[in-house]
């Protein structure tokens, strides 16, 4: 499968999905999304050239990543590889967000990756027309895990719902940086450090 890796600044993502009729556009559509927000996605697009080592080649993109979205449907769950990338993600301490594609759920999921999952904020995406709004709890989770602050936001256009939405421009792509906190210290008033929980 040709490999692709866009050029960013920003958090590198590792896309695993099983190719099919619905999820491969799915996955592509959201690849050029979450570039648009400034994130790097490695993607495994259209099967592995003779000669080359695909599993060295993946293995290396899990490990330069920083997080993995894992589109997952009935067929990633009896995929080896998917299941292999999700294993080693985790394994190497990369942040996940895994997406239950269409008509999954996580009481189908396998016990395995129930097992692996349980404490993971797993976001349903279960129809086209809800994908934007789904789209936007995944970056919200995002921005959480990786301390980024949100761009701002667009006009939406007509029809930006469905799962081949158009793209945003190229040019746009970028990751703003993190707002700084500014503590004041009052002399009479002790001063306590606020704590970000991130919702797993």
């Amino acid at each position: 499968r040709r490999c692709s890796q866009e050029k960013s600044t920003g958090p590198q993502l590792f896309m695993s999905y099983p190719r099919g009729e619905m999820t491969t556009p799915f996955a592509r559509w959201l690849k050029v999304k979450l570039e648009s927000e400034g994130y790097s996605v490695w993607m495994d697009e259209e099967g592995i050239q003779g000669g080359v080592d695909f599993m060295n080649a993946i293995g290396e993109a899990i490990r330069s990543s920083h997080g993995i979205v894992a589109v997952i449907d009935q067929k990633f769950c009896g995929s080896t590889y998917c299941n292999n990338e999700l294993a080693m993600a985790q394994g190497n301490n990369l942040q996940l967000f895994p997406i239950l594609f269409r008509d999954m759920s996580f009481d189908a999921l396998p016990n395995g990756l129930k097992y692996m999952l349980a404490s993971i904020n797993v976001i349903p995406f279960p129809d086209a027309a809800s994908d934007v709004d789904n789209l936007a709890k995944l970056h919200d989770t995002m921005r959480t895990m990786f301390d980024v602050t949100p761009r701002p936001a667009g006009p939406r256009r007509h029809g930006d719902s469905a799962a081949m939405a158009p793209a945003s421009s190229a040019g746009d792509d970028q990751l703003l940086a993190p707002v700084p906190l500014t503590v004041v210290e009052l002399p009479s008033v002790m001063s306590e450090r606020p704590e970000v929980i991130a919702e797993m």
